[in-house]
């Protein structure tokens, strides 16, 4: 279980090198805080502990007001990559910079290994 969590929400699925399966997705925590999952289980569906020594790695994008992982693919390496959108808010004092895109949500991506 993912300790201080509210809501689990599951955005993909995708096997990877040993017939592991990656699972990316969006949790909640307690406070509101939303953080990105990505969690490997084996071949038997038991968290993979292995991967980031409890199975599961969340991890946040420094000043995101909100990001949620949208795909995931695993390479023949072992390699994970994971594309999705962050949301960033200036404060109300600053005015977005001229060359700013009309769109306020980012691509995001994260490398992990063993």
């Amino acid at each position: 279980a993912i300790e201080r969590t509210v809501e689990l929400t599951v955005t993909d699925i995708a096997l990877a090198v040993g017939e592991k399966i990656i699972l990316a997705g969006k949790v909640q925590m307690r406070g509101g805080a939303n953080r990105m999952l990505l969690a490997r289980f084996t071949r038997s569906g038991n968290p993979d502990l292995s991967f980031d020594g409890k199975g599961y790695l969340l991890s946040n994008l420094d000043g995101a007001a909100d990001l949620e992982p949208r795909s995931v693919i695993a390479d023949p390496f072992g390699n994970i990559l994971v594309g999705g959108w962050a949301l960033f808010e200036a404060p109300p004092s600053e005015s977005p910079p001229q060359d700013a895109p009309a769109d306020t949500s980012d691509l995001f991506t994260r490398r992990s290994e063993d």
